[in-house]
């Protein structure tokens, strides 16, 4: 079985949103693609059930907007956590919002 092609993975409805929110230089493979999904539903959409995206990507990580809406990031979270396929991949998430 050979694997699929890995990407990091942003999910974020901010389009200014970099992958340095997310990740450090240090933290960010140079040999993986960054693919974007502008909301929660749209990340999960994106997503196959054997855990390999539409574009043919596995996510090796997925950076995920806290506060997104309507379906924030904690729910994507829950989402990924419940599926086989998708629990295993490490989840990084972050806000801009003020506390």
């Amino acid at each position: 079985m050979t694997r699929s092609p890995q990407t990091i993975r942003i999910v974020d409805d901010d389009p200014g949103a970099g992958s340095l929110r997310y990740f450090s230089p240090e933290e960010r493979s140079p040999h993986l693609p960054l693919c974007r999904a502008n909301s929660g539903e749209r990340a999960l959409a994106l997503l196959h059930p054997k855990g390999v995206d539409v574009e043919g990507l596995s996510p090796a990580v997925i950076g995920l907007d806290v506060g997104m809406a309507p379906r924030n990031g904690r729910d994507v979270r829950a989402a990924l956590k419940c599926h086989p396929s998708w629990r295993l991949i490490p989840v990084e998430m972050r806000s801009t919002e003020q506390p």
